[in-house]
């Protein structure tokens, strides 16, 4: 009997030092590994590149780095060494991981991402982002001075 499968998503910031086509062949072997260790064919079923952008801090000493996405189907028991050999390869700057749930199988693109968050990428650019205050005690008690 063969394991259930269960949907993830991972983005990868690759060392921006790396040229385009050496990103594309390491996506390539990683989408293969998936492949591999799913036991399917079709693992893999979202690919998208943001390409080179600026990191809003530091990452190992460097500023920029290439965003890759990639959604695939894998078996959950086998994730945490899937995981572990990510953290360990010397070209991926930092990666993240997360389960899709099964109600959202759409993906997003990243100007799909974009558009959704203009506003609030807009508010933060022009510094209009409202904080609340953070109430006292005696206020969030309604106490009579």
């Amino acid at each position: 009997m063969s394991t259930p499968l269960v949907h993830y998503e991972t983005m990868f910031l690759f060392a921006p030092e790396l040229a385009e086509t050496a990103i594309k062949k390491e996506i390539k072997l990683l989408k293969e590994k998936i492949s591999t260790i799913a036991g399917v064919e079709d693992a893999i079923t979202f690919e998208d590149h943001w390409g080179k952008r600026k990191l809003e801090y530091a990452i190992k000493k460097r500023d920029t780095g290439y965003y890759a996405v990639l959604q695939y189907n894998f078996p959950p028991q086998e994730m945490r060494d899937f995981d572990e050999e990510l953290r360990l390869d010397a070209n991926i700057l930092r990666h993240l991981t997360i389960r899709v749930p099964a109600k959202e199988k759409k993906p997003l693109t990243y100007e799909e991402i974009m558009e959704e968050y203009q506003d609030f990428i807009n508010e933060k650019v022009a510094g209009k982002r409202k904080v609340k205050k953070i109430s006292t005690r005696k206020e969030s008690l309604n106490i009579k001075k």
